[in-house]
């Protein structure tokens, strides 16, 4: 049985509801069945860098996929992790908005070079290098990757965010198409 799009209301044939319920209620193969055990390595125990920043990557390729739900789902755990609104506006802006510590202009440009070339220049690697170390340097490459993935998935499933969740700072047809 083909995967399906599961209508959220009759008025929105299209659309689905939250991921992984929808995905469970529909499959034939159960997302466990499927994955096992398996999570993603930015979701172990063993996350290293600051939430701040982990956050700041995940809105940068929510933005540049424009994936609403994740930007959405995102935006208040951002906020928890001290992530501030001018931070927010910033993040659509890109890079060289002004207003980044170098830092933060870095990291959002490794998620622009990994989103548009699916790698980093020398030059951007080696700005977060002088801050961390190689644990820190693959968790940004991948932590950008699986929300990059899961991007895919709730842009092609067409999955709506629930009420309750803003989606401020996040304009539609607006994305990073480098």
């Amino acid at each position: 049985m083909p995967l399906r799009r599961r209508p959220q209301d009759p008025s929105r044939p299209d659309r689905l509801t939250t991921p992984g319920l929808s995905l469970a209620e529909r499959s034939p193969v159960s997302w466990r069945e499927s994955l096992g055990d398996w999570r993603p390595p930015c979701h172990s125990a063993t996350k290293r860098l600051p939430g701040e920043l982990r956050e700041l990557l995940i809105l940068r390729t929510a933005w540049n996929t424009g994936a609403r739900y994740e930007w959405g789902r995102h935006l208040p755990l951002a906020r928890a992790a001290g992530v501030t609104d001018a931070d927010v506006d910033r993040v659509s802006a890109g890079p060289e908005a002004p207003g980044w510590t170098d830092l933060r202009r870095h990291l959002i440009r490794a998620a622009d070079e990994l989103h548009g070339d699916a790698t980093m220049s020398d030059a951007t690697w080696a700005r977060p290098a002088e801050h961390f170390g190689d644990a820190e340097l693959i968790e940004i490459a991948m932590l950008v990757g699986q929300y990059h993935m899961l991007a895919f998935f709730l842009n092609a499933t067409g999955v709506e965010l629930e009420p309750g969740f803003d989606s401020t700072g996040f304009a539609e047809g607006e994305r990073n198409d480098r």
